[in-house]
């Protein structure tokens, strides 16, 4: 048996993670992108923009889709870490639950708040994965040790955020899990 390919610095096949770096500012311009999308479609518009911007933390005075998207071009003046990415992806999934809709991101951005809100979540969250590998059932990224637990990785998201209580579960290997048709949800009380 190859034990290597179980270490860290492995000779394991290589993936393309040419888009995956330590700045977070193209991510975070994506999900203010992504959140002025999502707000333009509604005719609620100018306070779903104002809560989005509080929550996501940004130094802004949007109060519409195109003040926000103006705000992902131009940028903050110091790069954001992924303590700001966390922020506004969480941001973005409330204005998504508000406006009767889903966020479209790409794989790395989920990938990278999972991870990072899986370390930080309340000790509840981080019991429930301890000991797994939490595994994207739409996407090829995952962490951990141990039995998979396969979620889609916005509900995955959306767990280590505190946004819902439904954790991933184990699932048979190459079996693709279906979020439950009625997953109960946290109300956010932050906006």
């Amino acid at each position: 048996m190859d034990f290597a390919r179980y270490l860290p610095l492995s000779a394991a096949p290589a993936r393309d993670e040419a888009g995956i770096g330590p700045d977070a500012a193209a991510a975070v311009a994506l999900v203010i992108a992504e959140a002025a999308r999502i707000a333009a479609a509604n005719a609620n518009e100018g306070p779903l923009v104002r809560a989005f911007v509080q929550a996501a933390h940004l130094a802004s005075d949007a109060a519409s889709a195109a003040d926000l998207a103006r705000t992902g071009e131009t940028g903050s003046s110091r790069p954001p870490r992924i303590r700001e990415l966390t922020a506004a992806v969480r941001a973005l999934l409330v204005l998504a639950d508000a406006a009767g809709t889903s966020p479209d991101l790409p794989d790395a951005v989920w990938g990278r708040v999972a991870l990072y809100g899986a370390t930080r979540a309340d000790f509840a969250r981080r019991a429930a994965l301890r000991g797994n590998t939490v595994a994207a059932s739409d996407a090829e990224w995952s962490f951990g040790r141990g039995p998979v637990l396969r979620a889609p990785q916005r509900d995955i998201v959306r767990f280590v955020l505190g946004l819902s209580d439904v954790p991933p579960r184990v699932s048979a290997p190459g079996s693709v899990q279906a979020p439950p048709e009625s997953a109960p949800t946290r109300p956010d009380t932050s906006m």
